[in-house]
Order: structure tokens, then C-alpha cells, then sequence
């Protein structure tokens, strides 16, 4: 899959003719399955900038709160997969940087065309 640039996030996308899909390399976010005949994306898409999770820095952007929610919030968009956990995090895993749905969102994602492909 080529390198995109999606709402200002790194992203592969594959497409045809009818469809596109997009997903970013941060958190592996389903970012877009965009019908190329309406021109409709059903994904959401945040009304605010969505930054690269690494970036996220509390003291540095302030405007997407200041609780275990800041860092979903900064970084999500289209597609949000919870895994490891669903909801917030106890006191105590909060307190060791655990952030809403769990952490796979700020795994770095890469991709690769496959021989023969």
C-alpha cells in the first residue's frame, strides 16, 4: 500500500475504482472507506486536528482535556478499535498512562506489499 497523508496523519490506502480504504499507521485507525461514486466516507471524522498519538503531550496540547481520555481523543478518528479494554481505565492504571479502550491505538502500524502482489 503507498504512503498517504490523511487530515494530516500518515496513512497507506489501497483502492479501485469503486472504493478507497485508508488506514493510519498510528493506532491502526480505520480511517476512511470512501465510496468514489457519492463521494461519502460513513467513518468519523473529527471536527478538531487529529494529531500522531507519539506527539500527544499534555502540557503541549492542552485542548483535548486533561484526563485519561486527552490521548484518545488527540488521535482518534474513523474506525476505533478497543482492544486490551473497553472504557476507562482504573485509578491505578491511569496512573501508569493507561488511556480509554486500552493502548493498541498508539502502536505504530507499517505496511508491506507482498511478493506477487
Amino acid at each position: 500500500m503507498p504512503d498517504a497523508n490523511f487530515h494530516g496523519r500518515r496513512a497507506s490506502s489501497i483502492e479501485n475504482e469503486r472504493l478507497r480504504v485508508t488506514v493510519l499507521h498510528e493506532g491502526g485507525h480505520i480511517a476512511e472507506i470512501l465510496d468514489k461514486a457519492s463521494g461519502v466516507n460513513p467513518l468519523w471524522i473529527p471536527p478538531w486536528p487529529s494529531i500522531e498519538p507519539s506527539t500527544y503531550d499534555l502540557a503541549r496540547h492542552p485542548e483535548y482535556g486533561h484526563d485519561s481520555e486527552s490521548k484518545l481523543l488527540a488521535g482518534i478518528m474513523g474506525h476505533n478499535l478497543c482492544l486490551d479494554i473497553f472504557g476507562g481505565p482504573s485509578a491505578e492504571e491511569a496512573a501508569a498512562g493507561m488511556t480509554v479502550h486500552g493502548k493498541r491505538r498508539w502502536c505504530v502500524m507499517t505496511s508491506r506489499q507482498m511478493p506477487g502482489s
